[in-house]
């Protein structure tokens, strides 16, 4: 066969084969491309963009969480119902300050009402712990304060304690300062009336009950916000 007609041919034979070869290359693109569509679906697609608006929606709930006003801690109660406790810290505080005066002498000036006139009954004191108290609020979770070992320990045994537990010894701790506060309040009352009666000071004796108050009154304002705490006390004190 003359060369020129092979080429011919050769030519023929090429252009059949792309011609067959075309159809398939098309389709497996079209097959490529509409699987891409269907594991990426098109945002126009209804029920993707649901899927869009949810994952937005929680991530403005994120932010709007973030920047919003803080939770207060649990448990919690307002600041008005924290004052009368405050007046009673307010006077351990300013008798701690007499009493580390070096010209300090008996008779105290009346100045504190609520600790050292014997008119002021143990009831009265008393409320004033209890009025912050009674209006605690308390979450639906606590944290618990044990190790790691110990909080295994702890949930392999079942042994968690409930929200009611934690509640009811959170109040039982809260009482018990309390208790030590009005206790102590009526030791340094019976001090100063003998040391008058007697006229023998004994700075040391009234600073050692005035600590006492003061640490059992520390114990008993933890786990209230500082900024709670500073703003009762200004109030207290814009009121004296």
């Amino acid at each position: 066969m003359p060369l020129k007609m092979r080429g011919v041919l050769l030519k023929v034979a090429l252009f059949c084969l792309i011609a067959v070869v075309s159809p398939l290359h098309m389709t497996r693109s079209t097959f490529l491309l509409t699987t891409s569509l269907q594991i990426f679906p098109s945002f126009d697609d209804p029920m993707n963009q649901k899927d869009v608006r949810v994952a937005e929606f929680r991530t403005s709930s994120r932010k709007e969480s973030s920047s919003s006003s803080p939770v207060p801690p649990k448990p919690f109660a307002p600041v008005k119902f924290l004052v009368p406790a405050m007046r009673i810290r307010y006077e351990i505080d300013r008798l701690t300050t007499e009493l580390d005066d070096p010209m300090f002498k008996l008779p105290l000036p009346s100045a504190y009402p609520l600790l050292l006139d014997s008119r002021t009954r143990t009831y009265t004191l008393r409320k004033a712990f209890d009025t912050y108290t009674g209006s605690l609020q308390f979450g639906e979770d606590y944290t618990l304060n044990v190790e790691g070992g110990q909080r295994k320990e702890m949930i392999r045994n079942d042994a968690l304690p409930s929200v009611k537990q934690t509640i009811t010894a959170d109040l039982d701790l809260r009482d018990l300062y309390r208790n030590e506060i009005l206790t102590t309040v009526q030791d340094l009352r019976a001090e100063l009336d003998f040391e008058q009666r007697s006229d023998l000071v004994d700075v040391g004796e009234l600073k050692g009950l005035v600590e006492k108050l003061a640490n059992n009154m520390r114990l008993w304002l933890e786990g209230i916000s500082k900024e709670d705490r500073q703003t009762a006390l200004e109030i207290v004190k814009n009121s004296t």
